[in-house]
């Protein structure tokens, strides 16, 4: 028992602390406990190993603002390096170099990284009248020109096989059929693949007179030795890509390209097949409203059927150039021609104005297409002028006749093609005089045609030809309409 008790009547008659830990009782103890303990439900025992074996000595003053809300779950038991490899080399080096460089090297190579050749492959299979087809291939780059063709086909039914290669370069596939029903399927079973390095790019079977197709790309050339030192000022006029084929342009009323390039081309595009009275597509298609002669029928008798005007030197070459003010160029143009084309003649123009065009002749005219049907016809090379960013070309199919911009025959056609040229060097251009070509006659240049081959209209315009009975004296030859025909004068 508690030898001097603090309490003079307590209430615990045996108080169960039998040796109290104060040896000498607090003299004036608190009146009431402590209304906010620090610890809301301490302990029933003490912690016999606490981690602290001293309290701090110098706490801190007010307690951290954002303390951590948990201990992480899973430290790391290493430090974490800041770009570990994901897994060691399979195979390391067994020794390190002896002689590491010491520098990049300062001169690299300067040849041009040149992309595979491309391999082209034509299979065409021939109907029953093979003479009558014809092909080629044309690279429509820069610098292009014709790779392939094949014609003067004679085995009906024959299979051909024709494979070139050549540089990566945008071309153009044109096939030809002279009667004009393609290669399917009245007159035999034909058709024609074109592949570019296993893959079919082209084919067809039934088509009129003329197919074209395109594929590749200018842009898969070789590549450049090195960038540029300085960059250019101002956008290059060198298109690097593919040359867009022409489209109707209604502001012109004809066929126009828009782009500055090395080419320009309707073909391949319908948009100069036939005359209006065959149902061309937007007639006249001519600057000045030149209207189409009104007779014939469609792959019988005259027509143009595509133009096009190509970047050339002045020897009429395709060069590595674009179409530019002062430079060459030439006109091609895939032309019908009546029975053997004897009667048939083909007239090249240019113009620099096509607003009030002054169509300067490049040929004389004189000489007939001398083939009959589809045939591929050209201009001498001819400058562009140098005062024009916008000129014309102009081709017309006539029969008999003269030489003119604008002929007036039943047969006749005319068809112009509207293109940009390049003005960076117009000023440095030196413009060649060049001799006028001489006109043709209306009578000593014509050559012998087959009068009986004709239908009235085409024998009324013939010359050397009349229609009406045949061996009757000029006062009757006319007279009656029964047993008349064309013959020769």
């Amino acid at each position: 028992t508690t030898s001097n008790p603090t309490t003079s009547n307590p209430t615990t008659s045996n108080p169960t602390t039998a040796n109290p830990t104060t040896s000498n009782p607090t003299k004036n103890p608190t009146s009431d406990p402590t209304a906010n303990p620090t610890t809301a439900e301490p302990s029933k025992n003490p912690t016999s190993s606490p981690t602290t074996p001293e309290p701090t000595k110098n706490p801190t003053k007010s307690p951290t603002l954002s303390p951590t809300f948990d201990p992480t779950l899973s430290p790391s038991l290493n430090p974490t390096t800041k770009n570990p490899t994901i897994a060691p080399t399979p195979s390391p080096s067994t020794k390190p170099t002896n002689s590491p460089t010491s520098d990049p090297t300062s001169q690299p190579s300067l040849s041009p990284v040149t992309p595979t050749d491309t391999t082209i492959k034509v299979e065409l299979l021939l109907d029953d009248y093979p003479e009558e087809t014809s092909w080629s291939i044309i690279d429509t780059c820069e610098g292009g020109g014709e790779i392939v063709s094949g014609e003067n086909y004679t085995v009906a039914g024959e299979a051909v096989s024709v494979e070139v290669t050549v540089p990566p370069s945008r071309f153009m596939m044109n096939i030809i059929d002279t009667f004009g029903d393609g290669v399917c399927c009245n007159h035999g079973q034909g058709k024609y693949e074109v592949f570019m390095d296993g893959l079919l790019v082209a084919d067809g079977d039934e088509f009129d007179a003329m197919e074209s197709h395109f594929f590749g790309n200018c842009g898969d050339g070789p590549q450049t030795q090195k960038p540029t030192g300085e960059p250019t000022t101002n956008a290059t006029p060198r298109p690097s890509s593919a040359p867009v084929p022409a489209s109707f342009d209604a502001l012109v009323g004809t066929p126009a390209c828009n782009d500055i390039q090395s080419i320009c081309s309707t073909a391949g595009t319908s948009l100069l097949d036939k005359k209006e009275v065959w149902g061309e597509l937007n007639p006249s298609n001519t600057l000045d409203n030149c209207a189409d002669g009104g007779a014939g029928t469609y792959l019988i008798d005259e027509s143009v059927e595509s133009v096009t005007v190509v970047a050339t030197d002045s020897a009429g070459n395709s060069v590595e150039g674009i179409l530019s003010a002062g430079g060459f160029a030439k006109i091609k143009a895939v032309v019908y021609a009546w029975n053997n084309g004897a009667g048939s003649y083909v007239d090249f123009f240019k113009t620099s104005d096509i607003v009030s065009p002054n169509w300067v002749p490049l040929n004389s005219g004189t000489s007939p297409v001398g083939q009959g049907g589809l045939v591929d016809v050209e201009s001498p090379a001819f400058q562009l002028s140098n005062t024009a960013a916008i000129q014309a070309v102009r081709v017309g199919i006539r029969f008999q006749g003269s030489q003119s911009p604008c002929p007036t025959g039943g047969y006749d056609e005319n068809d112009d093609l509207v293109f940009k040229v390049d003005m960076t060097s117009a000023s440095d251009a030196v413009m060649v005089a060049v001799a006028p070509p001489v006109t043709a006659s209306t009578s000593s240049s014509q050559e012998a045609i087959d009068c009986p081959a004709m239908v009235e209209d085409r024998c009324l315009e013939a010359t050397g030809c009349y229609w009406g009975r045949p061996n009757a004296s000029n006062r009757n030859r006319v007279r009656r309409n029964e047993n008349k025909s064309c013959h020769e004068l």
